[in-house]
């Protein structure tokens, strides 16, 4: 049986989890509202500016549904988000 306090760290790690997700989605929003202002304001570069945007929404997918994914599964088998990082032996 889970303790009241193993409860609660889940519960703040969720939310971290959640907060983590959702600055990537916003800061996926404004890299292509960027792109697409480029696009626009130099026409000279329009097309190539239009791929760097499918090629930024494509991994920046990909990588929130890893990411999600990931962090589902750890929050799932009670397992941090993040290892520990180990000490060095001296």
């Amino acid at each position: 049986m889970a303790s009241v306090a193993d409860l609660e760290e889940q519960e703040l790690l969720r939310r971290q989890v959640e907060a983590t997700l959702r600055f990537m989605r916003l800061s996926t929003i404004v890299g292509l509202v960027v792109v697409v202002i480029l696009a626009i304001a130099v026409p000279s570069i329009r097309g190539v500016m239009i791929l760097v945007g499918i090629v930024y929404l494509l991994t920046s997918v990909a990588a929130y549904a890893y990411l999600r994914r990931n962090f589902k599964a750890r929050l799932e088998r009670g397992l941090p988000a993040a290892s520990p990082a180990p000490t060095d032996p001296e």
